[in-house]
């Protein structure tokens, strides 16, 4: 379960396999990237064009596991653990063993 991207001076294309969603950003009017024009059927040429050229060139190099004939695969989402913060060693700033941990 990949995450795929393609740039150009004008966009930038991005898939992610393990939520099934892509994302285009237009890098001249939003290089911040704060607007996902995938959803835009203004934009849906450039879309389906970065698309295409991304598969065919994860194709060409053998890269086949995500792509699914001229699409994505589609994977089952990820389980997730009833807590999302489940193994974290630092949350929210609370660190009862700091000082105890050398480096820390």
């Amino acid at each position: 379960m990949s995450q795929y991207m393609a740039v150009t001076r004008d966009w930038k294309y991005f898939y992610s396999a393990p939520d099934n969603k892509e994302f285009l950003f237009d890098k001249i009017t939003d290089p911040n990237e704060t607007r996902n024009k995938a959803g835009n059927p203004f934009c849906a040429d450039i879309l389906a064009s970065a698309r295409k050229s991304l598969i065919a060139h994860l194709k060409s190099g053998g890269e086949v596991a995500g792509i699914d004939g001229d699409t994505w695969r589609r994977f089952d989402p990820p389980e997730l653990p009833d807590n999302p913060d489940a193994g974290l060693l630092v949350q929210d700033v609370h660190t009862p063993w700091a000082g105890t941990v050398p480096g820390y």
